[in-house]
């Protein structure tokens, strides 16, 4: 029999600092626009009242800086405690300016959020969650790489034994935008590392991953499986807007909806 049906809100790219780094506000203004942006954020999840919360990594731009994780770590705070906020890591977070995961970022981030890789259970579905700079760059850190992988196949597995209704993955970087056999561009995870997981998704029957890293959304899809990519919350980088994303899992399927802060629906529906 297939669970009770619940819906869970996630969020993408804060990365305070990005704006200032990236030329759009004035240095004077610093993080507090993106602050704002966060706040309205955790806002919309404690009217809203969600299962929980899932922040899909780029929490802070400068590289795990003290004052934007302190200031991710304020506002989370402000987040509802009868409802989890669980965090994956970007690329800003766990990897240095080119890209490659290094040790002393993936470490600050765990003593910070916690593993950067895990899964939890929620009302008969398995949820997993990527350290997608890892997989994007392991260079540095092979080790990483090798334990995640065998660390996301004993996870899959044991969903699909204990009869688990589905199994959804959350990850930063999206595993493609297109297709699953696409080149790499930099804004996928490379065919290398893509194609091992995909195999381990399609034997286990993922319904969807949910992902960020563009600042804008984008949706594609592996036959049934879905590979969504969440605008910002901060900066955009296209023609969407900072915002969120609605998820409702039901008993046959997986509905989604971005909302713009200022547009989010009075209720949820399921």
């Amino acid at each position: 029999m297939l669970g009770e049906p619940f819906f869970f809100i996630q969020l993408s790219d804060p990365q305070l600092g990005v704006m200032v780094a990236a030329g759009r506000i004035e240095p004077e203004l610093g993080i507090g626009p993106e602050v704002a942006l966060f706040e309205s954020a955790i806002a919309e999840a404690n009217r809203l009242k969600p299962d929980f919360v899932m922040v899909t990594g780029d929490l802070s731009h400068n590289n795990m800086d003290p004052v934007e994780v302190a200031e991710i770590k304020r506002v989370a705070d402000g987040l509802d405690s009868g409802i989890p906020i669980y965090w994956a890591p970007g690329n800003r977070d766990t990897s240095n300016d080119a890209g490659v995961a290094v040790l002393d970022l993936i470490e600050k981030y765990r003593d910070e959020f916690g593993p950067d890789y895990h899964s939890f259970t929620h009302k008969s579905v398995t949820f997993v969650v990527l350290s997608s700079a890892v997989i994007f760059n392991p260079s540095q850190v092979p080790d990483e790489w090798e334990s995640q992988l065998q660390f996301v196949e004993s996870e899959l597995a044991a969903s699909v034994e204990r009869g688990d209704d589905r199994r959804i993955v959350f990850t930063h970087h999206p595993l493609f935008t297109d297709n699953a056999d696409e080149e790499d561009y930099g804004g996928n995870l490379p065919l290398e590392r893509r194609r091992p997981l995909m195999d381990l998704f399609r034997k286990h029957d993922v319904s969807a991953v949910f992902g960020g890293h563009l600042h804008k959304n984008n949706y594609a899809s592996d036959g049934e499986m879905l590979m969504i990519a969440t605008s910002a919350v901060g900066m955009q980088a296209g023609d969407d807007v900072s915002g969120y994303r609605v998820v409702k899992v039901l008993g046959d399927r997986v509905e989604h909806e971005y909302y713009a802060f200022d547009s989010g629906p009075d209720r949820v529906e399921l």
